[in-house]
């Protein structure tokens, strides 16, 4: 029965912010800002189809809207204004058995649907990144980022319900990635990240009503790889792969330690989720890209508390150039494409691959859920919460 009571609590205070955190980085985010102009607008809306494979049970439908402001000073890269604001549509479920040992004898499929929908919490992720030029014949060039994420609780958070699209509590994420372009086609990138939670002290379960409980949090860690290589001047591909290691969650119930001599506490124990997504990159025209992901959990530790899930996504992005703003530096193109005259010669969207295929847009995760772990990277898949 305990086993059950920690699998609810986390349903109930951890099921959303993995979907209401910042976008992970997508494989050539940060790249964009080498390429495109400085006062370039970049703007992202997500959509995704969310569903609960492991350790609990619900469904989502997730909608983040985005936009990155780009600054350049030289080979100097800044973000002022990176920031993503999650809509949520959630339906979780949850066995009759952990909510009263009464019900411990209804089959498992006997289940209490909880639904909420609201905008989560806002992630704002400045960036600052440095690229450095290697080769401009076969454009091989390296970049290196910061990003911190902050993400607020400005969501629509109510400790009386049973699901919140809201985490109560801040939460900080910084994340360093360095990337490399080479034989002009490949990109590799390698991230790492941290993340630092403040306490959620209005969290509640249904099995101590009115009571207060306090939601602690241990630091997390992360780090991703990504791959790809450009297939066509129209389309690209690219594979990611994520670990997350969510920090030890502690509920302790202050109200029960007080009558009974001691703090009554709960904890979820620290775990690892390993996570693979493959990106289909299409340029629709010079400055809007459609990114088409399917997003997997595919191993983690066998503990209560540890989820794991998948969704089907897409992403639109598009770029804004400032008025009579050219581009910093020539995109890769092929040959043909030099063969444009002057007067029709335009500002590059965003960045063409050596075939003349794009790099994807900065999206500037994360997150989490992600993120959001860009120069805008949407970050590390935060750690669930509530």
């Amino acid at each position: 029965m305990k086993f059950l009571v920690r699998i609810f609590i986390v349903i109930a205070a951890c099921a959303l912010p993995a979907l209401t955190q910042a976008q992970n980085p997508d494989p050539r985010d940060y790249e964009v800002g080498y390429f495109v102009p400085s006062h370039t607008t970049i703007v992202n809306t997500y959509l995704r189809q969310v569903s609960a494979t492991e350790g609990r049970d619900y469904s989502a439908q997730a909608l983040a809207l985005r936009a990155t402001y780009i600054l350049k000073f030289g080979d100097i890269v800044v973000t002022p204004f990176d920031g993503i604001l999650p809509i949520q549509n959630v339906n979780a479920y949850t066995p009759l058995a952990a909510l009263n040992p009464a019900f411990a004898t209804v089959p498992s499929d006997f289940k209490l649907t909880s639904h909420t929908t609201g905008m989560g919490d806002f992630t704002y992720l400045p960036t600052i990144g440095y690229g450095l030029l290697q080769n401009a014949e076969n454009h091989t060039h390296t970049w290196f980022a910061l990003t911190g994420y902050i993400t607020a609780p400005t969501g629509r958070y109510d400790k009386d319900r049973v699901l919140n699209v809201g985490g109560n509590r801040w939460v900080f994420n910084p994340l360093l990635v360095v990337g490399q372009r080479f034989l002009r086609a490949f990109t590799l990138e390698i991230m790492g990240n941290a993340s630092f939670y403040t306490n959620n002290d209005e969290y509640r379960q249904i099995q101590r009503p009115g009571r207060d409980l306090d939601l602690k949090q241990k630091p997390s860690f992360g780090a991703a790889a990504q791959f790809a290589v450009d297939l066509h001047p129209m389309f690209y591909l690219g594979v990611s792969y994520y670990l997350a290691v969510n920090g030890k969650r502690t509920f302790d119930d202050p109200g029960a330690g007080a009558m009974a001599g001691g703090s009554d506490i709960l904890d979820v124990d620290k775990g690892t989720v390993h996570t693979i997504r493959t990106n289909f990159g299409i340029r629709v025209t010079p400055q809007t890209l459609i990114l088409a992901q399917w997003n997997e959990d595919v191993a983690g530790s066998n503990k209560p508390g540890i989820v794991k899930g998948r969704f089907f996504g897409l992403r639109l992005t598009h770029a804004f150039f400032a008025p009579s703003k050219p581009p910093t530096r020539a995109p890769i193109t092929d040959p043909a494409s030099r063969d444009v005259s002057p007067a029709d010669a335009r500002p590059s969207p965003l960045p063409v691959t050596p075939s003349g295929a794009p790099s994807m847009p900065v999206v500037p995760v994360q997150p989490p859920e992600a993120p959001a772990m860009p120069v805008t990277p949407v970050a590390p898949p935060p750690p669930a919460t509530n």
